[in-house]
């Protein structure tokens, strides 16, 4: 077929490719929506600020353009925690293709507050900060100090135990405490000569006790822990083959307690088994076969370095928790600078009108800290006695 002198080839696409170029553009936003939320998700939480602006039809449509203002305003800031990116294209019988896309927030408002409101002769805007995301997990990777106090430790050494590894018992928890004392992240205390009493501790007044105002007492302040340690010897007898063996399960356990209140927090314990001897009808053969005593110590005391260093560990995953007080105003916990709390800390609280209550620390010393809310508009006497819990990141 010619037009105006042309060669027209008429030409028509399979049905197959008309439906890829179809469905093209809704694979395109899709993906987009799908790197937009992983973008997001590596970042989990972060405070946002926006504006939102609604027209003021007239005098008495004033709160509501308030209202609408602000809801422009939220729903800007739950954008900028992510969004989810809905679309499909549609092709109508004349071959139009038209595209359609429904763009959502992603993420959750935690907890805001209004920062600014202005209203002129037609507009009303507000202000918000927001915190958007989900809250940190704890990673375990920041480093915090433990100011922690060794009380008298328990030893069992069972009845068939060689009676030379009896004083290993003893000097093992010496070393035990060598290594406390080399740990970083370990402030150690030792009371090694006192017994962890805490019922006794419980009906105490040291203002008024005898002992407490001669001799004094060991407590644990609030924030920091007590730790029991405990070591268990016992000899068993094995079969192996074709003669006996004698070994030694050596467990090393440390009970730990809160401060003040000396509740349980954890118990971190590890066994490990060494040989001793041979045991066969040939007391020469016995003889020779024992362990030298130097290599079986070394081993016991090859136990405590990783021992103490996941007992650290342990500690530094526990999500530090305690109990807000409020007094003239001020909403305070005992914890500082000491338990790795510091100036513009964030924790976090149930909240009631939103999520969660967003908290920042405003002042910090050695063992208390002063918070205000994220929204100064909360409540603070709604806050009292609530538990809050430290993250690890800060304003």
């Amino acid at each position: 077929m010619k037009k105006d002198g042309v060669s027209i080839i008429p030409f028509s696409l399979p049905n197959w490719c008309v439906l890829i170029i179809a469905v093209l553009p809704v694979w395109f936003v899709l993906l987009c929506g799908l790197f937009m939320s992983a973008a997001i998700g590596a970042d989990g939480f972060r405070f946002a600020e926006a504006t939102g602006r609604a027209v003021i039809m007239d005098d008495a449509a004033q709160d509501e353009a308030r209202m609408i203002a602000l809801e422009d305003a939220l729903y800007q800031v739950a954008l900028q925690g992510g969004a989810e990116v809905n679309g499909f294209s549609a092709v109508s019988a004349d071959t139009t293709l038209t595209d359609h896309f429904i763009v959502r927030p992603s993420s959750r408002i935690l907890d805001y507050t209004i920062t600014n409101e202005i209203v002129d002769d037609q507009h009303y805007m507000v202000s918000v900060r927001a915190a958007v995301g989900e809250l940190p997990k704890v990673e375990c990777v920041t480093p915090r100090h433990h100011n922690v106090t060794v009380f008298a430790p328990s030893i069992y050494v069972g009845p068939t135990v060689p009676a030379w590894l009896a004083p290993i018992a003893r000097t093992s928890v010496s070393e035990m405490l060598m290594q406390m004392e080399r740990h970083p992240n370990l402030k150690t205390r030792g009371a090694i000569t006192t017994t962890l009493d805490a019922a006794a501790l419980a009906r105490t007044n040291d203002a008024f006790d005898y002992t407490s105002l001669t001799q004094g007492r060991v407590r644990v302040a609030t924030g920091d822990f007590a730790f029991i340690p405990e070591i268990s010897f016992n000899a068993r007898k094995i079969g192996k083959f074709l003669r006996d063996e004698m070994v030694l399960d050596v467990t090393v356990t440390m009970h730990v307690a809160d401060g003040v209140s000396y509740a349980p927090v954890l118990d971190h314990s590890v066994t490990q088994t060494i040989k001793l001897s041979d045991i066969s009808p040939s007391r020469t053969f016995n003889v020779l076969s024992r362990g030298k005593r130097k290599d079986v110590t070394a081993h016991i005391f090859g136990m405590m370095p990783r021992f103490i260093n996941d007992l650290s560990q342990q500690l530094t995953c526990r999500p530090l928790v305690s109990t807000l007080t409020l007094a003239d105003g001020v909403l305070t916990v005992p914890l500082g600078k000491k338990h790795g709390v510091g100036q513009n800390s964030l924790a976090v609280t149930s909240g009631t009108d939103t999520l969660w209550t967003i908290l920042r620390v405003s002042k910090a010393d050695a063992r208390s800290v002063v918070l205000e809310p994220l929204n100064p508009a909360r409540d603070k006497n709604m806050l009292q006695g609530a538990k809050v819990e430290f993250m690890e990141l800060t304003q």
